[in-house]
């Protein structure tokens, strides 16, 4: 029997953190250090931080390979000015309905004593290219001739990136999990910053690939070890609305991002400028403590209890009985480490939970393809691309807002299929056309949406996985989430290689998927979270009960006198 009476702890000072603290019993690590104070303040604040330069790595591309005009390098001996040789030597070429000089080939010339003959019956190949600096000084596609037969590099840039963070996802997720998370929090940061700057001075188009694979990693390891020690010192009823302003230093990092590239149009510095801004997550290394929630179920009992100590005493608490609560905490810890691990394998033994996991992976996939489909495209949609990819990046802000209040007052599935379908239908107005305005307007109400629905998703399927695997379950979401962020920057390959509307199409048919799929999933609204396979499978048949009332602020849902506790769930700009 668990002591109601010697174990508690009281909170000193007006503060409603303090006042939550309040407990008879200890059943969780936020008992004893409180649900939300200064100390986790400080740690919310560092990990928004990483959203800043993981948004400028993670959408960079467009503005290291902007369209920009291209044509076939002079040979050697000839000195021509540039309106010379373009209008002599480069042929012109018939596409979508105009006649535009050729990127890819000139008519065969031959210098002699500084003068060329050129032969206009024939065209060869560049050899080499001239590029517009105009504008750009210089662009990852200048750098290492992306174009002709090698501009599918450019989308395999974003690919290779993706790649790197899937990769990085179970590599620092496993050694977060076996090695703590302020160790390999610290590793992650200090391998992205150096990764970057490498990065930057890379000599070749496969060092560069090698180095940025390699950013990659550190930034998903920042990214989802941050993420994991947050939630693991918030209370339960802070964890939802804490998701979302998590997602604020992301949003922050987009809206700033073109402003950089127009302002730093050197591909070399805008890559620098994002490695010192990262730089400011050295301070990791000074400031983020270690989760004590990690340090008890590695039973190491004494580090976590001087990390609480130090946390209740920032947040203004005073603990009473420490070795009674530690012994309470040990006891239900214990208890646990008796469970079967899970295993992915777990997820398709029944049918229903079988049918609803491959339900989640197929909607991940489709929407996490959208929405880097949407953001990587942003600039090439016409008008000014910067201007662009900013109202691109700021509706997400109001998608965050938006989503709160649905997901509040609204089923998930309907509030879902609300953002989901819109968008869908937005993306289908985004085919060329003579109307501009309308293929503007179009990708930035489908971006609100489809961001929006993203959010919701992670929500639904958190809920949806029982508590058992549910770390399972959403982790492998995520890499379905990632695989369709890598082959999303082919579209464009696509779009190219049959027609310009291909890639709206495409855009608008997968959302509607997802929505199809989304309502043959059961609902989640109000319900308390299926705690084994047996529940989640008997989830959306009747027989999980509904919760008494809706979470409100400051209040927690209990079921058999247990916390029914949030989900740790995440945002967009981690998957």
């Amino acid at each position: 029997m668990e002591s109601k009476a010697s174990d508690k702890f009281l909170a000193n000072g007006p503060t409603s953190t303090q006042n939550e603290a309040t407990t008879s019993t200890t059943r969780d690590v936020t008992d004893i250090i409180g649900k939300y104070g200064p100390w986790q303040r400080l740690i919310f604040i560092l990990t928004c931080l990483r959203g800043t330069p993981t948004a400028f790595y993670n959408l960079s591309t467009p503005f290291f390979s902007p369209k920009q005009d291209v044509w076939c390098a002079q040979p050697k001996g000839l000195n021509w000015t540039e309106s010379q040789w373009r209008n002599s030597a480069i042929p012109l070429e018939y596409s979508d309905g105009l006649y535009t000089p050729s990127r890819c080939s000139m008519f065969e010339t031959v210098v002699i004593d500084g003068d060329a003959i050129i032969n206009r019956n024939k065209t060869v190949p560049c050899s080499a290219w001239e590029f517009d600096s105009s504008f750009y000084t210089n662009t990852l596609t200048q750098e290492y001739n992306l174009v002709c037969g090698r501009d599918w590099l450019i989308s395999f840039t974003q690919f290779n990136y993706m790649a790197g963070m899937m990769c990085g996802v179970f590599i620092f997720g496993h050694l977060a999990d076996r090695y703590g998370r302020q160790i390999i929090l610290n590793l992650s940061v200090t391998l992205m910053l150096v990764a970057s700057i490498i990065t930057a001075f890379a000599p070749t188009y496969t060092f560069f690939s090698i180095a940025r694979f390699f950013l990659a990693l550190g930034v998903a390891g920042t990214q989802n070890t941050s993420f994991c020690l947050l939630m693991e010192v918030l209370g339960p009823v802070y964890r939802t609305r804490v998701t979302f302003a998590f997602s604020f230093g992301w949003a922050f990092g987009l809206l700033l991002l073109p402003g950089m590239a127009y302002l730093i149009r050197d591909w070399v510095y805008q890559q620098l400028a994002s490695a010192a801004v990262s730089s400011i997550l050295l301070s990791y290394w000074c400031f983020m403590p270690e989760s004590p929630r990690w340090l008890m179920t590695q039973g190491k009992y004494e580090r976590a209890e001087k990390i609480m100590i130090t946390a209740a005493k920032t947040n203004k608490l005073e603990v009473h009985n420490m070795p009674g609560a530690m012994k309470q905490l040990k006891e239900r810890i214990e208890r646990e480490e008796r469970k079967k691990n899970p295993s992915v394998i777990d997820l398709f033994k029944t049918s229903n939970l079988r049918k609803n996991t491959i339900f989640v992976y197929i909607s991940y996939f489709s929407v996490a393809f959208v929405f880097y489909g949407l953001s990587l495209g942003q600039t090439n949609l016409g008008g000014n691309p910067f201007l662009n990819f900013f109202i691109g990046s700021a509706v997400e802000l109001p998608a965050y807002f938006l989503c709160m209040i649905f997901i509040r007052y609204l089923r998930r599935k309907p509030s879902f299929l609300i953002f989901d379908v819109i968008g869908g239908i937005a993306c289908f107005f985004m085919v060329p056309s003579d109307y501009l305005w309308l293929r503007l307007t179009a990708a930035m109400i489908g971006k609100l949406c489809i961001s929006g629905a993203f959010i919701i998703l992670a929500i639904h399927a958190a809920e949806i996985f029982p508590t058992v695997v549910r770390t399972v379950g959403s982790g492998t979401s995520l890499m379905m989430g990632r695989i369709g962020a890598m082959t999303a920057p082919f579209i464009k390959e696509l779009g190219n290689a049959t027609h310009p509307a291909v890639p709206a199409i495409v855009y608008g048919s997968l959302s509607i998927v997802a929505a199809l799929l989304i309502a043959l999933l059961p609902e989640t609204y109000n319900q308390y979270l299926p705690d084994t396979i047996c529940e989640a499978e008997q989830l959306g048949n009747g027989f999980i009960e509904s919760a008494p009332e809706v979470i409100e602020d400051g209040e927690e849902l209990s079921k058999d006198g247990n916390d029914v506790k949030m989900s740790m769930l995440k945002s967009n700009e981690d998957v």
